[in-house]
């Protein structure tokens, strides 16, 4: 924001009755969390499940009807016309969108039931795990990164036994044994010495060669 340009006007102020009215949208916005949070509870202590509150569940139909109960009166009775009964009844503009915006709560709603059914769902399931089930995944897990985690030496060893691979199932390679016997020396130093004995194998060994 740039304040230079901000011009500030004292002699608007914020009427009490509009306080009153500012006031009562947060403490609804209190009352509409708890509510939410009861209500998702209570699902959950009835045995409702995220999955029983898909399309055509007995479950979605009851919690629908309940949701409608909480809707203003004048907006209830064209909440619960169906759409064969809306277009029989020729509802107005007015109606129709009126019963749009319902319908569209009522989907927020029950999407949002299903999402918080699913996280409790899993929140159980985490909670019941065996206690040995749980050191298990662990115990693997960590085993796994442990395999994993190679050291210099291991790796060039298996670069290496590729490249001596390669020359022995050659049909023709220039100094084939020599190379193998070398290579295999080289290996045997790596699987056994520190980084300051392979270093002097190697240059044992290029000396050799020289």
């Amino acid at each position: 924001m740039n304040l230079e340009n901000t011009v500030v006007i004292d002699s608007v102020v914020v009427s009490a009755d509009t306080g009153k009215a500012i006031s009562g949208q947060m403490r609804a916005s209190y009352t509409a969390e708890k509510q939410g949070i009861l209500a998702k509870d209570k699902l959950w202590a009835d045995g409702v499940r995220a999955e029983m509150l898909e399309s055509g569940a007995t479950q979605r139909d009851q919690v629908i009807g309940f949701l409608i109960d909480g809707m203003p009166a004048n907006i209830r009775t064209v909440a619960r016309y169906t759409r064969e009964e809306a277009k029989q009844i020729c509802l107005s503009e007015d109606q129709k969108a009126t019963r749009r915006e319902a319908k569209q709560r009522i989907g927020s709603q029950i999407a949002k039931y299903q999402k918080q059914l699913t996280k409790m769902a899993e929140a159980e399931a985490e909670a019941a795990k065996p206690a040995e089930e749980v050191v298990e995944e662990v115990v693997e897990e960590a085993t796994e990164e442990a395999t994993e985690a190679k050291t210099p030496n291991q790796i060039m060893v298996g670069i290496i036994e590729g490249f001596l691979n390669d020359v022995r199932e050659a049909e023709e390679w220039p100094n084939q044994v020599k190379i193998t016997k070398t290579g295999q020396a080289f290996i045997d130093a790596l699987s056994t010495a520190t980084a300051a004995q392979v270093e002097a194998a190697l240059k044992e060994v290029l000396s050799t060669e020289s």
